[in-house]
């Protein structure tokens, strides 16, 4: 695997969108995500487009 183009440095902040595929026609409650042991982030179906 090559090296990361990019050095995270403590304070950067970057903003990223994340897509989810779901089948049509899906009625979210909530939507949960994270990595591993990491911080998660929840979603409350209402905010979902």
């Amino acid at each position: 695997m090559p090296p990361p183009e990019k050095d995270f440095r403590k304070g950067d902040e970057y903003v990223y969108r994340v897509f989810f595929i779901v089948p049509k026609g899906t009625k979210f409650k909530k939507l949960v995500f994270g990595g591993n042991n990491a911080r998660r982030w929840a979603i409350e179906g209402a905010e979902l487009k």
